[in-house]
């Protein structure tokens, strides 16, 4: 009997040590998973913790160790390629959202979890999406989308969706600065700056990098800005002329002619670009317009409250020599 019941406890006492084992590796592998996004434990500390667990539930298998290592050594990759771990975009250790960055990296969009892991990690199956943080968490989005780097390989195709659109570059956004020039203290947009501030709202009401004061607005501005807040404010005010460019010119332009554009489009309005001869023009050559080139269509818009203004036709000049040779001068 004693014989028996030493056999019957021995089997249980395994089962549940096999038992354990298996929940052990499982638990082990799902840590060292986890660590192993993070780029915390080496090959060394993953065998270790691999056996540690095995040791505990006194056994001793190299299968069992091999196939611990070998899931977490899965997801080590595919955190170093960005994923898919946790899905969704980015959240992986190389490609990762922080703010602003809108995710990425090699499994950027590529919702769910690698189907070879033996375990569905918390926050998987995410949709995805390249920069909207998926199963993870992104940072917020950009304000706009950035500049391709200068010398970068040819010209870029001007479009309404965030992927591919083009941003005003550095040497554009420097060049309008100036041109509007900076003024802390409100004026008359049609006066110019002057040692003196206006001091109540006129429809020509203008501060920071030529940003129009509107009525209801004057009480913001009307104590002034300071330097910092006027480059927010020129970033937020450039925007819907990227975005107007980007949304009416269908054909591939280079930077330069991307940058005379939006700052054309800064000077004349949004729907003012969109519906011009020089919208039509640049997106087709041959496109019938009252203007017998692109150059007479764009030095047209030459009036500043229906007059013929020489600051004007000195603007159109320069825009038109960024235009159509890259050259960005004041004059």
């Amino acid at each position: 009997m004693s014989g028996n019941g030493v056999g019957i406890q021995s089997s249980r006492s395994s089962a549940r040590g096999a038992g354990l084992t298996e929940y052990l590796i499982v638990v082990a592998g799902i840590s060292l998973a986890a660590a192993a996004t993070f780029g915390a434990f080496g090959d060394t500390i993953r065998h270790q913790t691999a056996g540690m667990a095995l040791e505990l539930a006194g056994l001793d298998s190299g299968n069992a160790i091999a196939g611990a290592v070998a899931s977490a050594g899965r997801a080590t990759d595919a955190a170093a390629a960005g994923g898919p771990f946790f899905g969704g975009g980015g959240g992986g250790a190389a490609g990762g959202g922080g703010p602003g960055a809108g995710g990425g990296g090699a499994g950027a969009g590529g919702g769910g979890v690698d189907p070879s892991l033996p375990y569905q990690p918390p926050g998987s199956g995410g949709s995805g999406g390249a920069g909207s943080g998926g199963g993870g968490s992104s940072g917020p989005p950009p304000v706009m989308c950035v500049a391709a780097a200068s010398g970068g390989g040819g010209p870029q195709a001007a479009s309404a969706t965030c992927d591919s659109e083009m941003a005003l570059s550095d040497e554009g956004a420097t060049w309008l600065k100036d041109v509007e020039t900076l003024a802390l203290q409100p004026y008359d947009d049609q006066v110019g700056i002057t040692d003196e501030p206006i001091t109540e709202w006129v429809e020509g009401a203008t501060i920071g990098y030529g940003h129009l004061i509107l009525k209801s607005q004057w009480d913001t501005y009307k104590d002034g800005i300071t330097e910092e807040e006027a480059d927010a404010l020129f970033l937020v005010d450039a925007e819907p002329f990227i975005d107007a460019v980007n949304g009416a010119i269908t054909v591939e332009v280079e930077q330069h002619e991307f940058d005379a554009m939006v700052i054309m489009a800064f000077n004349i309005g949004e729907e003012g670009f969109k519906s011009s001869s020089v919208a039509k023009l640049v997106n087709d050559p041959e496109a019938t317009t009252p203007y017998a080139s692109l150059e007479d269509a764009w030095k047209a818009w030459n009036k500043s409250q229906g007059k013929i203004n020489q600051g004007v036709i000195n603007r159109r000049e320069a825009e038109w020599d960024m235009y159509s040779q890259g050259i960005y001068r004041h004059w």
